[in-house]
């Protein structure tokens, strides 16, 4: 699923399930001389932290909202990371994202990560979120609580919805 050595773009992946979803393998969505593709899965709930539980979930880079209805995963921070080395990465889920460790990709390739919730849900933010390549975006879409700091080192930031909290 990746793009050509001369030309062409990584692809759109997604892995669902009407109840549960259990994604143990790995998508390679980059593109030499393109754009680079994106992965999708989606739990009902998602916590970014210390805890690996769920982490084969991402290892197609997307969580998207119908893949695992009524589910919460635990997803670490590191994995998060290592997506965001081989294409960008969407986390979508029905209520709240919860970042409880800090996702720190400076020195990884520069992908995007998305983070969105259904209506009505929340993005806290707990710990920090470095994206500092040049050219990474991070996308919030929903409610966000900022607990802790994002870093975007002259980056794109983009927020779909409210932002409470007083960080610099």
């Amino acid at each position: 699923a990746t793009g050509g050595a001369l030309s062409g773009d990584g692809c759109f992946a997604e892995v669902s399930g009407k109840n549960d979803l259990e994604y143990q393998g790995s998508a390679i969505l980059t593109a030499p001389n393109g754009e680079t593709g994106t992965l999708l899965l989606d739990p009902e709930t998602i916590t970014i932290g210390t805890t690996t539980t769920n982490d084969s979930e991402l290892s197609d880079q997307q969580i998207l909202f119908s893949d695992s209805t009524g589910s919460s995963f635990l997803i670490s921070a590191t994995e998060v990371v290592n997506s965001l080395n081989t294409a960008n990465t969407l986390l979508q889920a029905n209520q709240p994202i919860t970042v409880d460790s800090t996702i720190d990709a400076r020195s990884g390739a520069a992908n995007d990560l998305t983070l969105e919730v259904g209506a009505g849900g929340n993005i806290v933010l707990n710990s920090d979120i470095r994206l500092e390549e040049s050219g990474a975006k991070l996308t919030l879409n929903g409610n966000v609580t900022l607990g802790s700091n994002v870093t975007l080192g002259g980056n794109t930031g983009i927020v779909s919805g409210t932002i409470d909290g007083a960080h610099s």
